[in-house]
């Protein structure tokens, strides 16, 4: 009579057990794919860091937990007299264990990350976001990309400009924007039938290319950027000051500049 209760309690130990390694599984293909849409997802529906943490939180608190839970439960039932196997709870704390190598430190690595940018965004402005106005950032971004664009040999009223606004968060949680300077050209007009010798003739030469290029990285050195990168024909620049980052590109048909602030104060709150 007493070899039926110990048997079937072995066998729901054994259950436990399982589903305690199916949370498991479960909670670490959530928090993965909470990580994925974090990093990867559309920007309208990329979750925070501060929704990151607070998810990673919960699928460990349950992934951890449930299986901390059984594996407590049944030892402190067996230790009181009750047929229980020892080998189901030692089993579920197992999994308890992979769990806290696994969802647990890389939960508490977002949470860290959440604390360091709380604390961050939480300083008042710093002298670089005051330094200028919407306004002061779009006219100097307008006088440096016109020597830029002079430079390259071309005439900036001739072109199209697209300049652009995007919101951005300030380090004290207010939100800010930065500008973006874009001018593109090409030597040959798109919908115009052309002999290749036409072509031919309307190419720059590899030496005009190179001379282009170093006058118009000369320009934005002098606005402050460094130049991070450069090949035969591009370059790309990083700031330290009010001016954040800087591309050009001449080739035989086509040049192109990027010029971006970094995120300045005085933009409408979202």
């Amino acid at each position: 009579m007493q070899g039926g209760p110990t048997e079937q309690r072995g066998r729901g130990g054994v259950g436990w057990v399982v589903t305690s390694a199916v949370v498991l599984v479960a909670g670490t293909f959530a928090w993965v794919v909470l990580s994925v849409v974090g990093d990867f997802g559309p920007g309208q529906t990329r979750p925070s860091l501060g929704a990151r943490a607070l998810g990673s939180v919960v699928i460990a608190v349950v992934t951890i937990g449930f299986p901390t839970a059984v594996g407590v439960v049944h030892l402190t039932q067996r230790r009181r007299g009750a047929a229980i196997r020892l080998g189901a709870p030692i089993a579920c704390l197992v999994i308890a264990v992979l769990g806290i190598w696994t969802v647990g430190f890389a939960s508490t690595g977002v949470v860290v990350d959440w604390a360091s940018d709380h604390h961050r965004r939480a300083q008042p402005l710093s002298a670089v976001e005051t330094s200028r106005t919407q306004a002061q950032a779009a006219r100097d971004l307008d006088t440096i990309g016109a020597a830029a664009v002079g430079a390259l040999g071309a005439d900036l009223a001739d072109e199209q400009v697209l300049r652009s606004s995007s919101a951005c968060p300030l380090s004290n949680e207010e939100w800010g924007a930065q500008q973006t300077w874009e001018w593109r050209t090409s030597t040959i007009p798109e919908g115009v039938a052309r002999t290749d010798e036409e072509l031919d003739a309307s190419l720059l030469g590899r030496q005009e290319v190179a001379r282009r290029t170093a006058a118009a990285r000369a320009v934005l050195e002098d606005a402050g950027l460094t130049q991070e990168s450069v090949a035969d024909r591009s370059a790309t620049f990083t700031g330290k000051r009010w001016l954040d980052s800087g591309y050009l590109e001449v080739t035989t048909t086509d040049t192109d500049v990027t010029l971006q602030t970094r995120c300045l104060a005085g933009q409408a709150r979202r």
